[in-house]
């Protein structure tokens, strides 16, 4: 990260990354609710690194965890701030970062399904002149290659549109899925359209699209481009 003139927060020091995520005067109250940051508060840290040794060899429970998930929030503020979007007031990054570390840890504990009643769906329509954009994507384990697949339809099923391609395996099917959808919308631009339906077979990568909080899953960064890709339409539903 370069290094700003002025910190657009305290409007005080220069800004850096160990400015912006630790020493901004503004930051002190957030930093406060965790008692191993309120021991090294007022600390000056060469680097953010030499932050995150003493905070990652601490021996509390969960404290390098919450850590990282406040940090999260604060950087996600500046960005969206400087972006001119609406972000988290200071004073509630704390709690919202606890209450996705705590959804987090839920989601770790629950057992998972030993099997899952498939539904068989059927395509619907859109309502013109809106167009739909399928997406889908597949797991070629024995080749290490994943694929991604598009096809575009208007109100009356006509194909506007397909393409697919192959490419390096992702860690989980939800990086799949959420790679697929960012490059259906990316498909969806090179060729001209302005009014889509997304739909996809993941209903947490289409529910993260819609914007709202920001998304913490390991793919939020595709989340992230997918959300700035949607914007380019003059109509983008999910």
């Amino acid at each position: 990260m370069k290094s700003y003139d002025v910190c657009e927060s305290c409007g005080e020091e220069a800004e850096d990354t160990i400015h912006a995520l630790w020493e901004c005067q503004v930051l002190k109250e957030i930093w406060w609710e965790m008692e191993i940051c309120r021991r090294n508060l007022f600390t000056r840290f060469t680097c953010f690194r030499d932050l995150l040794t003493g905070i990652f060899q601490a021996t509390e429970p969960n404290q390098a965890e919450s850590f990282a998930y406040v940090a999260w929030g604060i950087w996600t503020k500046r960005n969206t701030a400087r972006m001119g979007q609406t972000s988290t007031p200071y004073q509630k990054i704390y709690a919202e970062a606890m209450d996705r570390l705590q959804e987090f840890h839920s989601v770790q504990l629950e057992q998972p399904q030993s099997a899952q009643s498939v539904e068989q769906t059927r395509w619907c329509p859109p309502p013109a002149p809106l167009l739909k954009v399928n997406f889908d994507g597949a797991l070629f384990m024995e080749s290490f290659k994943a694929g991604i697949g598009v096809v575009i339809r208007d109100s009356a099923g006509n194909v506007i549109g397909a393409m697919s391609e192959r490419i390096s395996l992702p860690k989980t099917v939800e990086d799949v899925e959420a790679l697929a959808c960012r490059r259906a919308m990316e498909f969806a631009l090179e060729i001209g359209l302005h009014q889509v339906v997304l739909e996809g077979d993941s209903a947490t990568v289409l529910n993260s699209n819609k914007g709202g909080l920001p998304c913490m899953a390991p793919y939020g960064n595709i989340i992230e481009d997918s959300i700035i890709l949607a914007s380019q339409f003059s109509h983008c539903s999910f």
